[in-house]
């Protein structure tokens, strides 16, 4: 535990959270006490971490913003941690952390082509991925780096030729699989990618061709053994897929979900019982943010108009208690964080500032 990691939030100290919101991860024990949620803007060239008291309902920023653009995941290792993933000041990837909750520490800088744009945490590791190029082969590729005790891993590049594009999604098994979803090598169609072991330094594709020109895996989920993920069909519109191992193949649940014009969905939680959780963008008339409830083999609708208009709910999590967070826009294009419990939908807090609110951590007590 680290005494007073969250001392601006009046909190005492921080336990083992969970270690990213698409994972089994790491599994805490205690009371749920605060909500983390990374944001900012492109535009403002800004990123930023806000800590979300769940006792006092208050909000306060972690730390000065970093980078130059919106922070895009965050994660949390069994010493809790936080690690932030986005853009350094010349608009390479970047990694951050903070241990104390006041202040952030710049645990790699330079990384990859542009921004960070997924994490995930076996509890110990922090694997961050991006988009690489490497000599001889693609020129804009997915590739994952590692991190360890708040340092780089010697040979931190372990996978360089993970299909087209940045890894947009990761998530890590209780056996240390790591499962990334993104484009596949043709630029052409969605793709899920596996690393079998980070010592195997090599992806193994589980199925390419998925879904619809341009759109990748936007999110991953792992429980009970089965992969879930979210991102189009092949007319454009949002879909959840599953993946049960062994030669697959991916399964589709759920198609037709929101709004068209390869919006997708966008983020991903999945319960102990098996219900999926997706967000993404609804279709007319409520073409504000949406979340689907996927249970029972059929897919409804559990909230639609959240928030400004083509703004997407882009993080899920869920805690122990099975309380879904939810992270996008406000009504007037700033960042919101959302719950959801004992059926119904609340707003915890608008009006954050940036675009919108890309990844949710939940800390516990």
């Amino acid at each position: 535990l680290l005494l007073g990691i969250f001392a601006p939030l009046g909190l005492s100290a921080c336990g083992n959270g969970s270690t990213s919101s698409s994972g089994d991860g790491v599994i805490p024990v205690k009371k749920p006490i605060a909500i983390i949620a990374g944001g900012g803007s492109y535009a403002a060239g800004i990123g930023q971490v806000f800590a979300f008291n769940l006792n006092t309902e208050s909000l306060v920023q972690i730390g000065e913003s970093v980078g130059n653009c919106a922070i895009k995941s965050l994660t949390q290792t069994i010493d809790g941690t936080i690690y932030a993933a986005g853009c350094d000041d010349s608009g390479f990837g970047g990694v951050y952390s903070t241990n104390d909750g006041t202040s952030w520490t710049t645990i790699e800088s330079g990384l990859g082509l542009s921004s960070i744009t997924s994490m995930a945490s076996n509890g110990d590791i922090v694997y961050a991925g991006g988009n690489v190029s490497y000599s001889g082969g693609e020129n804009n590729s997915g590739g994952i780096f590692t991190f360890k005790n708040g340092v780089p891993v010697v040979g931190n590049l372990i996978e360089s030729q993970i299909g087209f594009g940045a890894v947009s999604s990761m998530a890590i098994s209780p056996d240390g699989v790591l499962y990334t979803g993104n484009l596949d090598a043709y630029n052409s169609l969605s793709a899920l990618g596996l690393i079998s072991s980070v010592s195997s330094e090599s992806a193994t594709t589980i199925q390419s061709g998925i879904g619809y020109l341009d759109c990748p895996i936007n999110a991953l989920a792992l429980k009970s053994g089965n992969l879930y993920a979210a991102g189009c069909d092949e007319s454009g519109t949002g879909a959840i897929y599953k993946y049960s191992g062994g030669v697959g193949p991916v399964e589709s649940l759920a198609t037709g979900l929101g709004l068209g014009a390869v919006y997708g969905l966008k983020s991903l939680a999945v319960a102990d019982d098996g219900t999926v959780y997706a967000g993404g963008v609804g279709a007319a008339p409520n073409v504000g943010g949406v979340v689907y409830k996927y249970a029972n083999g059929t897919p409804t609708t559990l909230e639609s108009g959240i928030g400004e208009n083509e703004c997407p709910i882009t993080a899920l999590t869920l805690d122990h208690d099975g309380t879904l967070y939810a992270g996008g826009c406000d009504s007037n294009g700033n960042g919101a964080i959302y719950k959801y419990a004992n059926d119904v939908w609340s707003t915890l807090e608008s009006g954050i500032p940036g675009s919108q609110i890309n990844s949710l951590v939940v800390v516990y007590q």
